[in-house]
Protein backbone atom coordinates (compact mmCIF):
# COMPACT_ATOMS: atom_id res chain seq x y z
CA UNK A 1 0.00 0.00 0.00
CA UNK A 2 1.41 3.48 -0.91
CA UNK A 3 1.14 6.40 1.71
CA UNK A 4 1.14 9.84 0.25
CA UNK A 5 3.44 12.20 2.55
CA UNK A 6 3.20 16.10 1.92
CA UNK A 7 6.41 18.24 2.92
CA UNK A 8 6.74 22.25 2.35
CA UNK A 9 10.39 21.41 1.34
CA UNK A 10 13.29 19.92 2.42
CA UNK A 11 15.04 20.98 5.72
CA UNK A 12 18.56 18.78 5.57
CA UNK A 13 20.87 16.60 3.02
CA UNK A 14 23.38 14.10 3.76
CA UNK A 15 24.72 11.33 1.96
CA UNK A 16 25.73 8.63 4.15
CA UNK A 17 26.94 5.19 3.00
CA UNK A 18 26.31 5.77 -0.42
CA UNK A 19 22.36 6.91 0.53
CA UNK A 20 20.84 10.06 -0.17
CA UNK A 21 18.95 11.25 2.83
CA UNK A 22 16.58 13.92 2.54
CA UNK A 23 14.72 15.59 5.64
CA UNK A 24 11.12 16.65 4.33
CA UNK A 25 9.70 19.49 6.43
CA UNK A 26 6.49 21.03 6.65
CA UNK A 27 5.85 24.46 7.75
CA UNK A 28 3.91 25.51 10.64
CA UNK A 29 3.27 29.16 12.62
CA UNK A 30 5.46 30.06 15.23
CA UNK A 31 4.76 32.16 18.44
CA UNK A 32 6.26 35.26 16.75
CA UNK A 33 3.74 34.28 13.98
CA UNK A 34 6.97 33.65 11.37
CA UNK A 35 7.25 30.12 9.94
CA UNK A 36 8.64 27.32 11.20
CA UNK A 37 9.80 24.30 10.04
CA UNK A 38 8.91 21.34 11.24
CA UNK A 39 10.77 17.80 10.55
CA UNK A 40 8.02 15.53 8.95
CA UNK A 41 9.59 12.19 7.55
CA UNK A 42 12.90 11.33 6.17
CA UNK A 43 13.44 9.75 1.89
CA UNK A 44 16.32 7.92 1.76
CA UNK A 45 17.72 6.44 -1.76
CA UNK A 46 19.84 5.24 -3.82
CA UNK A 47 22.69 7.59 -5.33
CA UNK A 48 21.56 6.08 -8.46
CA UNK A 49 18.04 6.78 -7.75
CA UNK A 50 18.61 10.44 -6.26
CA UNK A 51 20.07 11.40 -9.98
CA UNK A 52 16.83 9.67 -11.91
CA UNK A 53 14.83 11.53 -9.40
CA UNK A 54 16.51 14.85 -9.98
CA UNK A 55 16.29 14.41 -13.81
CA UNK A 56 12.39 13.39 -14.17
CA UNK A 57 11.64 16.72 -11.69
CA UNK A 58 14.18 18.65 -14.04
CA UNK A 59 12.18 16.97 -16.97
CA UNK A 60 8.82 18.59 -15.26
CA UNK A 61 10.22 21.94 -14.32
CA UNK A 62 11.32 22.57 -17.82
CA UNK A 63 7.60 21.84 -18.81
CA UNK A 64 6.47 23.78 -16.49
CA UNK A 65 8.67 26.92 -18.01
CA UNK A 66 7.74 25.79 -21.77
CA UNK A 67 3.78 25.81 -20.69
CA UNK A 68 4.46 29.20 -19.17
CA UNK A 69 3.21 27.84 -15.47
CA UNK A 70 6.76 29.06 -14.40
CA UNK A 71 8.98 31.37 -15.26
CA UNK A 72 13.50 31.46 -15.08
CA UNK A 73 14.52 34.27 -12.83
CA UNK A 74 17.84 36.10 -14.09
CA UNK A 75 19.75 34.65 -11.27
CA UNK A 76 18.53 31.20 -12.63
CA UNK A 77 19.76 31.92 -16.01
CA UNK A 78 23.12 32.47 -15.04
CA UNK A 79 23.75 29.68 -13.02
CA UNK A 80 22.35 27.28 -16.03
CA UNK A 81 25.61 28.50 -17.86
CA UNK A 82 27.76 26.97 -14.82
CA UNK A 83 25.40 23.88 -14.70
CA UNK A 84 27.36 20.67 -13.72
CA UNK A 85 26.48 16.87 -15.43
CA UNK A 86 24.35 14.79 -13.59
CA UNK A 87 25.52 11.54 -14.19
CA UNK A 88 27.29 9.22 -11.84
CA UNK A 89 30.53 7.90 -12.06
CA UNK A 90 30.85 4.35 -11.67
Amino acid sequence: MSQTIYADGVGAFAIIDGVARLELVSLAQGADQKSVRIPSATLAMSLTGFVRAYQDMEKIINKLIADGVLQRTQQQLQSDENAVSTTLKN
